[in-house]
């Protein structure tokens, strides 16, 4: 096992997080954050992440075109 994995804990989604006994981890006190700042980061981070999945499903669907009269030669 390796130093990082000593350091992470999983939960159920798969995604990892620093283990609070880790000596990196700093605890930071509730009336020293800004939990608007924090939604609105979180926000803007999933309208971003909208806007480009919607410019990939905008690309053309039907960006084939189909060869009509091409046809190959009997017996090839």
């Amino acid at each position: 096992m390796d130093r990082a994995d000593d350091r992470t804990v999983g939960n159920e989604k798969g995604l990892t997080m620093i283990s609070i006994t880790d000596k990196s981890f700093r605890y930071t006190p509730s009336f020293n954050t800004d939990i608007r700042k924090k939604f609105r980061k979180i926000e803007q981070e999933r309208r971003a992440a909208e806007a480009s999945s919607k410019a990939a499903e905008a690309a053309p669907v039907n960006s084939v075109v189909p060869m009509i009269g091409r046809r190959s030669a009997p017996g090839s």
